[in-house]
This record gives C-alpha cells, structure tokens and sequence, in this order.
C-alpha cells in the first residue's frame, strides 16, 4: 500500500509516540515540516539500518514491523520486533560514533520516518518538550537494561524467560510472532531448555500458551 512521503501527514501518529508526549498535533505537524526528516519504504526483508554504514538517525516505524537484530561469529541474535510507534536508533545519537548498536530489518512491509541527528537537535531546540521526552526515554531504557542484567545475573532459566516475556508483552500478551527457536536465540539459551522453562512457568500458573501467543496471568513467583 501507498503512503505519504511527506514527514507532516504522519503527526497524529507520532502522538502516540513518547518523542511527542504532551505536544498538540498542530504543533507536532510544525515540527515534522523542519526540512531533512525523511519518509522511507522497506519491503519484508529489506535492511533499514546497518550497524556500520547507516548515518546516525532516530527512526519511528509508522506503519509495519522490524527486527533487531545483533550479529556474531557464531549467528545473529534476535534482539526484539519494533511495531507501529516503536523508535529505533538512540543509542547512535550524540556520541561520536556513526555507528549503530544492531541491524534492523523489516520484517512486514515497513514505512519509517527518519530524523537526523541535527534535525533531532533542532527539534530540542524548537521546543523543550522533545528534549524532556527524549531524557525520560533515556532513563526508561537504562532502568530496562538494568533490570535485565538483574535478571540474567540470578541464573534462573526460568525467571530470564519471565522477564524477557514481561518487558515485551503488551497488556500482559506476549505476541510477536516469533518461533520458539527465535526466541530461545533471543535469551540466548538452547531450545529445550526454553521449552523446559515454559513448561515450569505454566506448570506455576505464571502464564499460559495459545500456539504463538503467550499469556502472562501472574508476574511474581
């Protein structure tokens, strides 16, 4: 399907987003006109962003999904799937490098709206709210990896598979779509021993499997 190229069309979406928290769609649709932000199309399969090559820029998926992605010597590692109002990229931004962290691919027909470094700066600079949202994000982020190494330093299988179904639910559902041999490479653990996991998570009444689709009915062990 045919989307706007043009970065303004998309200013109700990006309300849903934490960039533009609290800015009224007026106001949102100024901002989004500031020349260099960019609309991009990506068929399924088609690499968005290239850890090595890609030019720093913060990346909003506005309609579709994407995979993160981190690749080794010994395979890639399957970091996370973005959705519509998912951003990409912060960890590229105002720090030197022109690098990213990880590949992102789209993983459906994907349609991303692309802020450069210096226009995200001029954004700050327009208006402050951007800069407030995007220091909360921040925080947010470094509590989530936080939380994460809390988790995978315990040594629990089970409660690392909890977690990481936790932190990617959405109203207590995990459904990404994901196989189970991707998300065993996710938590980077062997397949039986993730089935092993959601068998004892289930077995506990902690969540409950439909195929794909995982439920999270008790958070805390």
């Amino acid at each position: 399907m045919s989307r706007s190229r043009n970065p303004a069309a998309y200013s109700e979406i990006v309300g849903n987003t934490f960039l533009f928290y609290g800015i009224p769609l007026e106001e949102r649709r100024r901002l989004l006109e500031i020349p260099g932000i960019t609309v991009e199309h990506y068929d399924a399969g088609e690499r968005i962003r290239n850890r090595e090559t890609s030019v720093p820029a913060l990346g909003i998926i506005a309609y579709g999904e994407a995979s993160v992605e981190k690749r080794g010597a010994s395979g890639k590692l399957l970091m996370s799937i973005l959705l519509p109002g998912d951003l990409y990229g912060a960890a590229a931004l105002f720090q030197g490098r022109e690098s990213y962290v990880a590949d992102i691919l789209a993983a459906k027909s994907c349609w991303v709206i692309s802020i450069p470094e210096p226009i995200l700066l001029q954004m700050m600079q327009r208006d402050g709210r951007i800069t407030e949202n995007y220091l909360r994000y921040l925080t947010d982020r470094i509590r989530y990896l936080s939380d994460r190494i809390d988790a995978f330093a315990e040594g629990n299988v089970e409660e690392r598979v909890m977690h990481y179904l936790i932190t990617n639910a959405q109203d207590g559902v995990f459904s990404k779509n994901l196989s189970l041999s991707s998300l065993a490479e996710a938590l980077a653990i062997s397949r039986t021993t993730l089935y092993r996991a959601l068998d004892t998570l289930t077995a506990a009444g902690r969540i409950r499997r439909d195929q794909k689709t995982i439920y999270i009915t008790k958070e805390e062990p």
